[in-house]
């Protein structure tokens, strides 16, 4: 009789076993997939965006070139003292 529980494959009594090799499910699961949503892009609305975002670069080159050297010293500095 201990044979043929041992045998058994399908069961599984240690939790363990349970965990790790959980039996499968008999029933199908339906997926239920969400509608797809329609398209509500403003295009004049992003346009106007990027605009704004280069006007702003634009105005901030300047500075940015007179920054750039003065960061890279200060990040040199700071990498150098972790080493």
């Amino acid at each position: 009789m201990e044979n043929e529980e041992t045998q058994k494959p399908s069961v599984r009594k240690d939790p363990f076993s349970r965990m790790m090799f959980s039996p499968r499910e008999t029933q199908q699961q339906e997926t239920i997939e969400p509608p797809i949503p329609e398209s509500t892009i403003d295009y004049m609305q992003l346009m106007e965006s990027v605009d704004t975002l280069m006007t702003v670069y634009d105005d901030l080159k300047p500075s940015l070139k007179k920054l750039s050297p003065v960061l890279i010293t200060l990040l040199t500095k700071i990498s150098g003292e972790k080493k």
